[in-house]
């Protein structure tokens, strides 16, 4: 039969909560993921800014080929209090200079002039 302006605002109103609900899901998992912060306080949250990267490793932008063992002041640097070497993700060189630092480092403890892992 004929459909009363009520009957039509309920179908509006069930139509708009099943467009609703996806969204709702979506926040309740990330929410799930993120921890003890739910729903929009999650949303409004702001990121922490990191310090970015350099793009390339120290003797790169420095354009230099090998690193000098002599160069105690930089080796010193690529070590940790302890006397190891640091990884390069954590150092931030490159491949090639991070071979190089390791053999610089070794020749550089040979000839006594950094201490061996203490």
């Amino acid at each position: 039969g004929p459909q009363t302006a009520e009957d039509r605002n309920e179908i509006e109103t069930e139509t708009e909560n099943q467009e609703e609900q996806p969204q709702q899901q979506e926040e309740h998992v990330m929410a799930r993921r993120m921890g003890p912060m739910k729903g929009k306080a999650m949303l409004k949250r702001k990121r922490k800014t990191r310090f970015r990267e350099q793009a390339k490793c120290r003797f790169c932008r420095q354009k230099q080929e090998e690193v000098d063992y002599k160069d105690i002041p930089t080796l010193l640097k690529l070590t940790t209090q302890q006397g190891k070497i640091f990884s390069r993700k954590r150092s931030g060189n490159c491949a090639h200079h991070q071979r190089s630092c390791m053999r610089a480092i070794k020749r550089a403890r040979l000839l006594a002039l950094m201490p061996f892992v203490a």
